[in-house]
């Protein structure tokens, strides 16, 4: 009867064990299948961060192209008005 004892608990700690095995097989499935999740998201957040910048560098390029033809405009208005200027006589701009 003793070996019938031992031999139960021996199956019990096997079964015990084995649950055990599978267990932190699930586990480590999970965590690689979180690690792999977190990945994903910081690969996300890399390209979405890529592309808010493209879309930066865009509208700066965009700003730039702009003020670069307000300028010309400017430049373009006061070159005028300067030579309006430069055909009023001398006599009617001192009165």
């Amino acid at each position: 009867m003793a070996e019938g004892n031992g031999s139960g608990r021996i199956e019990r700690i096997e079964a015990l064990l084995e649950k055990m095995a599978e267990r932190i097989e699930k586990m480590a499935e999970r965590t690689t299948t979180n690690a792999w999740l977190h990945e994903q998201r910081l690969l996300k957040i890399e390209e979405n961060l890529e592309q808010m910048q493209d879309e930066e560098k865009a509208y700066r390029i965009a700003q730039r192209e702009r003020d670069a033809a307000a300028d010309a405009r400017v430049d373009r208005i006061v070159t005028s008005i300067g030579e309006l200027i430069s055909r009023i006589p001398p006599a009617a701009l001192k009165s």
